[in-house]
């Protein structure tokens, strides 16, 4: 069994969409050999953060046994956005997110103590939100540790939102190869995804990317379903739908 910093930003109890990825991972990766080291916000600080967040414990029973969790605590966001011109100047002299930044110094503070307790072999990572990038990048320079990325969602050409400027795009795009080019390995959720990334950093070697899908880890079982034809039912059959979307 090696020890690794996992460094997640969204992270349970803390109900964010992002969480659930990062939950499963901790649940399975003692199946895999890897002892995962969590470091994540504190609870008081993600949710001011993932305002719409809720708080759910029941989320912590998919924890292992003894897992390892840091929840280091986050400079108030508030100051940020707190009036108009303000939060018009942190979104637009932005590229990402400023979380990292707000969390850095008391990261640092404590991620020696942490690597000298547990002497993790590398770091892994999740994104977004796309801070934890760069963060997770100093940390693999500054002690020597191979860094593994895991892209939960597109960054350059993620597309939720316009860019401010073509230099928001290129900075965007600059700053996204470098830590591509860090990562001893990339993995994110779809073979679209990673076929977006690699058409978007040539330059970046494209045997680096791994797709490990989302799912379920619940038995699901059709044995006694009927197929049904859509529009040739009885209004009074049920149906579950499950949707993926079409993002990737």
């Amino acid at each position: 069994m090696i020890n690794v910093l996992f460094i997640a930003m969204e992270f349970a109890p803390v109900n964010t969409t992002g969480n659930f990825r990062s939950l499963k991972f901790v649940k399975y990766f003692n199946s895999f050999g890897i002892n995962p080291i969590v470091i994540t916000l504190d609870v008081e600080s993600a949710q001011k953060i993932f305002k719409s967040a809720k708080v759910d414990k029941s989320l912590l029973d998919d924890l292992p046994s003894g897992t390892e969790i840091y929840r280091i605590p986050c400079e108030d966001p508030d100051k940020y956005y707190s009036g108009k011109f303000r939060t018009f100047l942190t979104i637009y002299f932005s590229i990402k997110d400023n979380i990292a930044k707000r969390w850095e110094k008391n990261l640092m503070n404590k991620i020696e103590a942490i690597i000298a307790k547990h002497n993790p072999k590398a770091i892994i990572t999740t994104l977004p939100p796309f801070s934890a990038g760069n963060l997770a990048a100093q940390l693999s320079g500054r002690f020597k540790l191979p860094l593994v990325l895991d892209m939960r969602d597109g960054w350059t050409k993620w597309c939720i939102s316009p860019y401010g400027s073509r230099l928001h795009y290129y900075l965007t795009y600059l700053e996204e190869k470098r830590i591509f080019k860090r990562a001893s390995a990339i993995t994110t959720v779809t073979n679209q995804l990673a076929d977006v990334f690699k058409e978007t950093h040539k330059d970046v070697d494209p045997q680096k990317f791994h797709v490990v899908t989302n799912g379920y880890d619940t038995d699901l079982n059709f044995e006694n379903d009927e197929e049904i034809e859509i529009g040739r039912h009885d209004n009074n059959v049920e149906f579950n739908i499950g949707y993926t979307g079409a993002f990737y």
